[in-house]
């Protein structure tokens, strides 16, 4: 069997793996599946305040959902990868495939159900997901269609689909099944797709979201992905490099996490003075990050639901606001990890007294607070309904703020805690994001208080 026979079958094991209910519905197809994208597009309706009747025809309602799609999912930001900003280069190209038109319209179709509370809506995006399950898996099939743009896009958007809809512990692993999937098709697809614009940017966004599986989970980043990503190095442009580099400091963390978990601290000293020296390759990096992007912070007090305590920040951009809060993700997740890797040493009476683990330790704890506390303060400008970037729409602010405030959560008061479930759950609320309510149950669940000495 050849190796590309293999990532192929790789490929579609994985989608296999995901949650489709009703296998009856995979052999159902959109009635536009593979229909012209400006013909998809051509009404211009304020999506984000449509009441969908049950009598509106399938051929409306689908004009509906993908322009509902590229209105709260897509961002496009200069120099960045933005948010699946890629789609909109297919989009010119005037064509899309059946697989990507019925990932689109599942995802669009899941978020106008959220928005108008149809019942109706929920099972026919569900449909079109099982529907776009079943065009890619043929289109995996094939040696010429596996490779397309448009089939690594729409394994992509069926992650996306995951977290519109997030059920809970299932949907987590059906978006970790797309995911491991779609790093399957990018190694079929070769050195050649960083050449072009989209599949460097489906590169880039891929290895985002299998970064943060992968912190979510304790497991080393896999070494495929750090193998294609050296190839796409020189593809980079300057600011994407820079990014990037934020990436591998974060998987340099994974792997200490994950060697954690499989010695049982049994080199607690070793790890934690390459936790350090991690935690000090992240302050270089952010020192020079308002240099390198524009990232200007503005503290402002304010009155609104969304402002903890009155405080919050003002970016240059959403995008800018998603950089600075991966930055303080990653740094709350290397001091909980000192602090964990700091609960065996102490029980060594010599190093308990040690005045350098006493300053780390006061270090740490300061540091925990600090972001979670810049996080909480950046949630007024992500949920925003107007500010300098009034063109940012409210979903994408939603799914950016998403993970952040889960993390800081976990790591400062009861009453921060307290305060980020109530937004989580507001994020659903206005948005139809349904993993931000599930991640509110998961909280909820848990007596989090801050985690020092606890568990990771």
């Amino acid at each position: 069997m050849s190796v590309t026979t293999k990532a192929r079958k790789l490929a579609r094991r994985k989608l296999d793996q995901s949650s489709c209910s009703n296998p009856e519905s995979r052999s159902g197809s959109s009635v536009t599946a593979g229909c012209s994208a400006h013909t998809l597009l051509e009404h211009n309706a304020s999506p984000t305040t449509l009441l969908v009747s049950p009598l509106s025809s399938a051929y409306h309602l689908e004009n509906l959902a993908i322009n509902y799609f590229f209105s709260n999912y897509v961002l496009s930001c200069e120099g960045s990868v933005g948010h699946l900003g890629y789609l909109h280069i297919l989009r010119m190209r005037g064509f899309y495939s059946p697989a990507l038109t019925t990932a689109l319209l599942a995802v669009g179709t899941a978020g106008l159900a959220s928005a108008t509370y149809s019942q109706e809506l929920q099972v026919d995006a569900k449909r079109k997901y099982c529907s776009a399950l079943s065009h890619v898996n043929a289109a995996l099939r094939n040696p010429v269609m596996a490779t397309q743009d448009e089939t690594m896009a729409a394994i992509m958007l069926l992650g996306l689909y995951e977290v519109v809809t997030c059920t809970g512990q299932k949907s987590l692993e059906s978006w970790n099944s797309h995911i491991y999937g779609a790093l399957a098709l990018v190694e079929l697809r070769g050195k050649q797709q960083f050449e072009s614009e989209v599949g460097l940017q489906q590169f880039l966004y891929l290895r985002t979201q299998l970064t943060i599986a992968c912190v979510q989970r304790s497991e080393r980043v896999p070494s495929l992905l750090q193998k294609l990503d050296q190839e796409a190095e020189p593809f980079k442009s300057e600011s994407q490099v820079f990014t990037c580099r934020l990436g591998n400091i974060t998987a340099n963390l994974c792997d200490v996490r994950a060697a954690m978990h499989s010695r049982a601290y049994s080199d607690a000293l070793r790890l934690m003075v390459t936790c350090i020296d991690i935690k000090n390759e992240l302050q270089t990096w952010a020192s020079n990050m308002s240099s390198r992007i524009e990232c200007s912070i503005e503290n402002l007090e304010c009155i609104s639901e969304d402002a903890y305590e009155g405080r919050c920040h003002v970016y240059k951009s959403l995008w800018s606001a998603w950089l600075w809060n991966c930055y303080r993700g990653v740094n709350i997740m290397i001091h909980r990890t000192i602090l964990s890797l700091m609960r065996p040493l102490i029980l060594n009476l010599e190093l308990a007294e040690s005045t350098v683990l006493s300053s780390q330790y006061h270090e740490s704890i300061t540091e925990l607070h600090q972001s979670a506390s810049d996080i909480l303060a950046s949630v007024h400008f992500h949920l925003r309904t107007q500010g300098p970037d009034k063109s940012s729409p409210q979903v994408i602010g939603g799914l950016f703020i998403i993970w952040g405030l889960y993390i800081a959560a976990r790591t400062d008061t009861s009453v921060a805690k307290n305060w980020a479930i109530s937004r989580l759950q507001h994020v659903t609320q206005t948005t139809g994001i349904q993993q931000a309510s599930a991640l509110a149950k998961v909280l909820e669940k848990k007596n989090v208080l801050l985690e020092t000495l606890g568990n990771i």
